[in-house]
Parts: C-alpha cells; structure tokens; sequence
C-alpha cells in the first residue's frame, strides 16, 4: 500500500469517527433539553438542522490540516448569528450618479403600478397613479410636518429613481424608498429584506454568466459581509447598514438576473464563520496574480488567521484538499517579501495558477516622461490621506513633516513587501527631501499618470482612472544623468488581494470545485453557517 493510499484510509476513518461522536453528542444533547424542560424552544432558532450540522462537520474534516487535533465547532450562545431574525430588513443608502456622493439634490421617483408618499411624523399619505412622477426636493411641501418620508408601491412593483444613473438606466428597487431632508440635502434609503438585497447585488460583483458554483460562493461571501453591518450599521446617523457602493458592496448597479438570484436563493440564510464560533471579514476582489495577500493592507497587524497569504493555483489546492497540506504562504520556504524572490514570482507564469488566462493575472505599465509638477501635487495629495501616509527623513529616521517642493528625483525604491509580495512602502529621493509613501493604495495613485495604457495578457490595452491595478508588481526607474525620468510597472491581478479572487472562483468552479470548497479555501479553515 503507498503512502497516500494509506494517509486516504486514515483520512476516511477519521471523517466516520468524527461524524458517529457528533451524532452521540446530538442525540445526548437533545436529552439534556428535554430534561431541563427546554421543548418548547425549536431547535432550528439555534442550531442549522441535525444534516445541516452533519454536512459543515464533514466539511470541516475534509478542508482541515491532516495530523492536527479534531475540533467541533459550535457558534456561542451570545454569537449575532443568533440574534437576528431570518431574512431580516436591510437599509441602503443610495448615492448619486457615479456613486459619488450621498447627497442628493432632487429625486424624482415613479412606478410601473400604483404608488403612495407617507409623512413619518405626521401619518398622512398621499396616492399616485401608476406612471405619475413624484419629484422631491428639499424645499418640497411634503417635509411641512418633518425630514423624513417614505414612498412604497401598493403591490409588489418596483420603484424607479429618475435621474439617477447606473449600468442599465435609471434604477428600480424592490421595498419601500425613505428620503431625509438635512442641511446638506436629502439622503435616499432603499429599505428591503436582506435576501432580496442579495438579489442586486450578486450581479454588481460578479457576471452573472459566471458557473453556479462561483455565484453561490459570491453570494455567500457578499451575505456575510452584508451581516457584519446589520449588527454594527455603516451609518447610524440615517438608521442605515451601507451604501451601494465599492466602500461596502456594489447594489443594483447592474439587473437582476435569473442566475444571480438562483445562487442567492440556493445558499439562502448560509454565511462564513472562523473556527472560533466569530463572524469573518469576507472581503473579495477581483484577479489574483497567483497569490493573495495578508489581511494587514489596511493597517490592521492584528488580522485573523483566515486572511493570511497564500498561493492560488491547481497543485496547491490540490494538496490542500487531497493530503491536507496548508496553502498559506507562512508554511511554505518561499518569503515573497523579499525583492528577489518576488521578482522572480511575478515575471514568471505558473500555468497551474487558476487565473493563469485572465487578462489581468499580469499587466505593464511604463511611463517614459515622469511630470514632476505631477508626481510633487500627488504627493501632496497622499500626505493629506493621514498623518503616516507620507513620512520625511529627518535625522536617520521617518517622521511626519512638511513635504517640500522638488525638482528632481534621484532615486525611487520599494522598501517594503507584505508576505504575499504586495507593495507596502516605497521611499522617493527627491533634491527638496527624502520621502516614504505608506500604504499599498496610496502608492498605486501615486504611481498612475492617467496617460497611460496597460498592456494585459492578451496583448491588448486599456486604461484606469485612478490607481494602478494592484499592489502586486515591481518597479524598474529609467534613469538620465543620475536622475529619475520615468518607470516601468510590471505587476499582476486586479484589486486588493485580500480574500476571495472572483476570478479565482470562476476558474476553480469551472475545475469542478464546489461553493463550499472554493470559500473554505480562500478562507482557510472557516465554515459554513445555515442559520436561519
């Protein structure tokens, strides 16, 4: 018998081991309730079903490192996930066009059926016809007896916000629509129940063309990041959770559409937990450059286990399934926080990586004629992000001051990496001064000139307006009589790297993998809830 043949044997009696002690530890459980006299509370209120229960057990023991002690885990009788009603209402606040700002205006508000306004203070409503266009400002006479109103339909018809532009038009919601009237102008608020939330927002982050499995793994991600603001809301100055757009999870930016609402509905109630019973910060992003980074981009060194680094392809998921090895960078000898061994990772393409044949898995980018007038405001403009965005060299050490205006620029160097290879500080030697740049998105805007194309893996081009693609990449600085003229970025992926790659997901889905085993991975050791 081989050594795998063997370590599956042990692998499948542990699984069995596992599952009988759950079941005695259920059917005592049960007896304990009885006893203490506690039939009358349902058992689905707590707990996923006993199958339910069953199939995360098996989950766990199938995605756990082999060789480590076997835990249950339960969810704390004081865990949120316990706490909140099943498909409860979700507030949004939605922006203006663009998504640039909250405050809007005037809004203009109609339905394909009847429609009626209600005064929040005062309880009169008033009817509209089917079509009827109801335009709202904050002068309107409606806000005589208070700020805030409300316009729901009659029946089950959408509300449509004129004036207000996304992907596909003027968008139509489900629920009811709350404006608020303050000083700055009125604030919009989509109130619905959280699933039907879900419905719009699954295909604002990912194509709806995209197999099962991957939708069902985004719509779980997006629920639990969801869940996190029902119990600590984003605004509770408007007695709303989040707003549409990329500062939480984009909504309605794009249809409805049968798929996306497939894969919500058959992952209904299911959200990520850690190993410890805790909700997890499911963060997502776009395309991965064959790994993922720590969840430390954001300044948080106390991060939890399941956001660290780890590679992202065929032959690591492999083991991580089949012999239990771990896919975290930490485990391996490879330290891509080092120069060299980054270097040699992002020019190279690993053909087992799943996003291998995306076009943003590499891209380049160069700049010929550095604008130093440019470069010197956008500075500026990081070092006004926060007091440690932007860090002078005085006396041997960084320190915050002024940033001086230069003329020059004489070197610029990467001075720091996070495990996963991503970029976390640069260092500018400038005639006026010697800077430090902080912080992976502040580099990236730095670093784009919006001239520019991005040359992508399929040899085509194409341009962003606002930061380089990712924080995965190495710099190379062309150099004029010892002096800084211009710069090639060569990097990988699309987005943070933190969590879940979609594109990832896609291309692991299309490999045969399945919603739980795609989460389960890029979030390590987590589990799946089917509260409800």
């Amino acid at each position: 018998m081989s050594k795998k043949e063997h370590n599956k044997i042990r692998f499948r009696l542990k699984v069995l081991y596992g599952v009988l002690y759950f079941g005695v530890f259920l059917i005592m459980l049960e007896l304990i309730l009885v006893l203490a006299g506690s039939g009358n509370i349902r058992e689905e209120e707590h707990y996923a079903d006993r199958e339910q229960i069953e199939n995360l057990i098996l989950i766990h023991y199938e995605n756990s490192q082999e060789g480590k002690e076997q835990t249950q885990v339960e969810v704390p009788k004081d865990s949120p996930l316990l706490q909140i009603p099943e498909n409860p209402e979700i507030r949004v606040v939605i922006k203006t066009t663009d998504f640039t700002d909250v405050y809007h205006d005037v809004l203009e508000i109609t339905c394909a059926g009847a429609f009626a306004l209600s005064d929040e203070s005062s309880g009169v409503k008033v009817a509209y016809e089917a079509g009827e266009i109801l335009k709202i400002t904050p002068k309107s006479t409606c806000f005589l007896n208070g700020d805030v109103i409300r316009i729901f339909p009659k029946q089950e018809q959408l509300l449509q916000v004129l004036g207000i532009s996304r992907h596909y038009g003027a968008p139509c919601y489900r629920g009811s629509l709350e404006i608020r009237r303050t000083q700055e102008g009125l604030i919009l608020i989509n109130q619905l129940p959280f699933e039907e939330y879900l419905y719009s927002c699954v295909p604002s982050e990912m194509p709806a063309s995209y197999p099962m499995e991957a939708l069902k793994a985004q719509a779980i991600s997006a629920r639990t990041y969801a869940f996190r603001f029902l119990l600590s809301p984003g605004y509770p100055e408007y007695e709303a959770h989040l707003d549409d757009s990329t500062t939480y999870q984009v909504y309605n930016n794009i249809k409805e559409q049968d798929s996306t609402n497939q894969a919500v509905d058959e992952t209904r109630g299911q959200i990520l937990f850690s190993s410890t019973g805790e909700l997890i910060e499911s963060y997502y992003y776009s395309t991965s450059c064959g790994i993922g980074a720590d969840g430390d981009i954001w300044g948080n060194e106390n991060y939890p286990a399941y956001l660290e680094a780890k590679l992202l392809n065929a032959s690591v998921m492999t083991g991580y399934m089949e012999e239990s090895k771990s896919p975290l960078v930490s485990s391996g000898e490879t330290d891509y926080s080092d120069e060299k061994q980054f270097e040699a990772f992002i020019t190279n393409v690993k053909e087992t990586d799943f996003e291998a044949r995306e076009n943003w898995y590499r891209w380049k980018y160069e700049v010929a004629d550095i604008d130093m007038e440019e470069l010197y405001c956008q500075l500026k403009i990081c070092s006004g992000k926060s007091k440690w965005s932007v860090m002078v060299l005085e006396e041997g050490r960084f320190i915050t001051g002024q940033i001086k205006k230069f003329k020059r620029l004489e070197r610029m160097v990467i001075s720091e990496r996070g495990r996963g290879g991503n970029v976390q500080a640069m260092i500018l030697y400038t005639d006026a001064g010697v800077y430090q740049v902080q912080g992976g998105q502040n580099i990236r805007t730095l670093l784009l000139n919006n001239n520019t194309q991005f040359q992508l893996v399929d040899g085509s081009t194409t341009t962003l307006s606002s930061m380089l693609p990712s924080s995965f990449f190495i710099l190379d600085t062309g150099n004029v009589d010892g002096n800084v003229v211009g710069y090639t970025v060569v990097g990988g992926g699309l987005g943070h790297g933190v969590g879940m790659s979609q594109n990832g997901a896609k291309n692991m889905a299309y490999a045969g993998y399945t919603a739980q085993e795609i989460l389960t991975f890029f979030y390590n050791d987590c589990l799946i809830y089917a509260g409800g």
